[in-house]
């Protein structure tokens, strides 16, 4: 006597679960911050956090950091870059597999606001002055940024702006050697180093072997 195949469908992990309402939550706001997601699914602030981060530095969501008048405490307000798939993305938590959240927050912030100054940039990002100034000085000699206006008496009044044939795609480049060694991820190859230049116009480019 042969067994009948059951026909119910298998259950869903409690992970993925969570991840599902918590998608589904973010693709609804739209616009929202860490309590907003908080309050409408029920879960912990260090679930929510981690996902929000790993979303964050995978260029799902851009992050900006809001200081309001008066006493009330700065906080992050999270929005989601374009239309998404009703399915959650796949995405790495482990904070040791995904590039520094800074890196990300700038280049998420360099194609939103189009042309900015360092200023701009760390008010948006939150992202420290020295890191802001290092990582946009590489990406200008790596030939994504192009100067707009030259500032008086200090470059951090520099315009700056993103050159469009160098919007390779929604992951941040990173320096694997700060100041030495730029790779964008989504190319996945070294475009610039610091004792060859920029490497876009070199023979062979195209044909360079991915990491």
């Amino acid at each position: 006597m042969t067994k009948r195949k059951s026909s119910k469908t298998p259950k869903k992990s409690s992970t993925w679960i969570v991840r599902k309402r918590l998608w589904l939550t973010i693709c609804t706001l739209k616009v929202f911050t860490v309590r907003n997601v908080m309050g409408a699914t029920k879960l912990n602030k260090c679930i929510v956090r981690r996902y929000l981060d790993a979303y964050t530095a995978a260029g799902i969501l851009t992050r900006r950091r809001v200081v309001p008048d008066g006493k009330e405490k700065s906080y992050d307000l999270f929005s989601v870059n374009g239309p998404q798939s009703a399915h959650p993305p796949e995405i790495l938590l482990s904070s040791a597999q995904r590039p520094p959240p800074a890196q990300q927050r700038i280049w998420n912030a360099i194609k939103v606001l189009k042309v900015f100054s360092y200023k701009d940039m760390e008010l948006v990002t939150g992202a420290s002055r020295d890191m802001v100034k290092q990582y946009c000085c590489t990406l200008r000699k790596a030939g994504y940024l192009r100067l707009i206006e030259e500032g008086k008496g200090h470059n951090s009044h520099h315009l700056l702006s993103l050159h469009r044939s160098r919007n390779t795609g929604p992951f941040s480049p990173i320096m694997l050697k700060p100041g030495k060694v730029l790779m964008d991820r989504n190319l996945n190859k070294v475009v610039w180093t610091k004792t060859e230049g920029a490497l876009w116009d070199t023979p062979g480019f195209s044909r360079r072997k991915k990491l």
